[in-house]
């Protein structure tokens, strides 16, 4: 009798085990059966005429997984591949609406669907603005993309720089102006078409920066022994500047100085040479600086070198104007001695005085006439000089000076 009931009790223990054991396994199977899904929950923002890409994945499945489209389409332009990237340029603005179906690879095989909406907003240009300089005038065309081809542009978000503006008038669409102060401006554009009222919009960077009002080049001439004076200062900082020469050097006998926000160039040169040098601006606000390359002559003496003659009568009445262009043939003891041709081909001479800073002129006599010849002297610190002939005076003008 107990032998028994101990072996129908050993064979409920053993049914019970097995039971136990088959709940465990299906309970571990359906936990291993996930629900298969879509990734991502929604699209990104495309834009017309602009690429782009993006990649559509699936869970709870057997991978590989294959997409396509079951209904709808995507923008004119984008194209679903069985890997699941959605890829292509989006033609024109708007939204289409399509739905994707996904299939595993386990036998049988599951799938899944998901609907998504992808839009394409106008495309807005120039997708990025060049650096420019302050004091500078600029031009910057906006254009539009994807539309009816009518827009309007304005100001999303953001500030343009002080002396800039958004002009929009049709045929018009331009960022205008003269930026005043460096600096790295933030700011969107939008655009709006006029037919479908479809928008889109563009974020920049502008970048302005500091400029030097002379930007590199010759500055004036000067001569040996003679007092000089220029100056050059930084655009578009604080207004707090500090100036320093960061590679070659001033001509000799000149000095690097500074008169409130301007650098100076200064002093009485000693030697004929040309001076390569690069001036360095510091805004001492911001630490932002500025670079420009000069080069600076110097000639052994100072004397004009293109002037015009204008003959008068004796009452002043005026009868005409020659050019007349001055030649250096030699130069010895402070004597410089040269050659003129005035308009009608005559030839004369020239002598300019170191001593006295004048210059005589010279012309002779034409077949013994008396009303031809010109002579007198020529004070050039005034840059201008008179002199008298048989019938009447002349006046001679410096233009410029210099070698």
């Amino acid at each position: 009798m107990r032998s028994s009931r101990a072996g129908r009790w050993m064979l409920a223990s053993a049914l019970l085990a097995g039971l136990l054991l088959s709940a465990t396994a299906a309970a571990a199977s359906f936990a291993a059966v996930k629900p298969l899904k879509i990734k991502p929950e929604t699209l990104k923002l495309t834009t017309a005429t602009v690429a782009s890409s993006q990649t559509l994945s699936a869970t709870g499945g057997t991978a590989p997984y294959t997409f396509t489209v079951e209904s709808g389409s995507p923008p004119e332009g984008i194209a679903l591949s069985a890997a699941g990237e959605l890829t292509g340029t989006p033609t024109t603005a708007g939204t289409s609406t399509f739905t994707v179906l996904a299939t595993d690879s386990s036998s049988p095989a599951r799938s899944v669907t998901k609907t998504y909406a992808l839009t394409a907003q106008l495309g807005v240009g120039p997708r990025s603005l060049h650096k420019v300089k302050a004091n500078g005038f600029v031009n910057v065309p906006l254009t539009a993309a994807g539309g009816s081809g009518s827009y309007e542009f304005t100001l999303a978000s953001g500030a343009l720089p002080e002396g800039v503006q958004l002009n929009s008038e049709p045929g018009f669409d331009v960022l205008l102006g003269t930026p005043f102060d460096a600096g790295a401006y933030t700011f969107a554009i939008e655009a709006k078409d006029k037919s479908t009222g479809l928008t889109g919009t563009r974020s920049y960077k502008w970048k302005i920066a500091l400029t030097m009002s002379a930007e590199g080049g010759a500055q004036p001439e000067g001569a040996v022994g003679k007092s000089y004076f220029a100056t050059a200062n930084v655009v578009g900082g604080s207004g707090n500047y500090t100036y320093e020469v960061t590679e070659g050097a001033l001509p000799e006998g000149l000095v690097l100085g500074q008169e409130q926000t301007s650098a100076t160039f200064s002093g009485t040169p000693q030697k004929a040479e040309t001076a390569k040098f690069t001036l360095t601006g510091t805004d001492t606000e911001t630490a932002a600086t500025v670079s420009a390359k000069y080069h600076l002559t110097v000639r052994s003496i100072a004397f004009p070198r293109l002037a015009k003659l204008e003959e008068r009568d004796g009452e002043g009445a005026f009868l005409g104007s020659d050019v007349v262009f001055f030649q250096i043939t030699h130069e010895a003891k402070g004597i410089v001695h040269g050659t003129i041709e005035d308009g009608n081909g005559a030839t004369g001479t020239w002598t300019y005085s170191t001593a006295t800073s004048s210059i005589k002129l010279d012309w002779p006599k034409i077949d013994g006439s008396e009303g031809f010849p010109y002579s007198g002297t020529c004070d050039q610190v005034a840059e201008e000089c008179t002199g008298t002939q048989p019938s009447g005076t002349f006046t001679l003008r410096a233009f410029s000076f210099g070698g």
